[in-house]
């Protein structure tokens, strides 16, 4: 996954408060993801499967609610340092 902006782009990321997880090891490669994503954030790899620019991804979910297979998640962005913080030893 690309975290950068690519050339002549904004990064929109900065006020993303979701994220779009793919499982990869179920994706159909069907591109429905691809088709609906409004800011053009979801890229095809070279199988076909789906890659998300999270630089250019605002996390409107679009992408999660379309897909057939359910094969994509929003998940939090705080998700991760809310896990880090619950698990220190105090």
């Amino acid at each position: 996954m690309s975290t950068t902006a690519g050339e002549g782009t904004s990064d929109i990321s900065t006020w993303r408060i979701y994220e779009p997880k793919v499982n990869k090891e179920k994706c159909t490669k069907c591109g429905i993801c691809w088709l609906y994503c409004p800011e053009g954030a979801i890229k095809m790899d070279s199988d076909r499967a789906p890659e998300v620019d999270l630089s250019q991804c605002k996390g409107c979910g679009i992408c999660a609610k379309e897909c057939p297979m359910k094969n994509i998640v929003m998940k939090f962005k705080g998700e991760a340092k809310v896990a880090a913080k619950n698990s220190r030893k105090w």
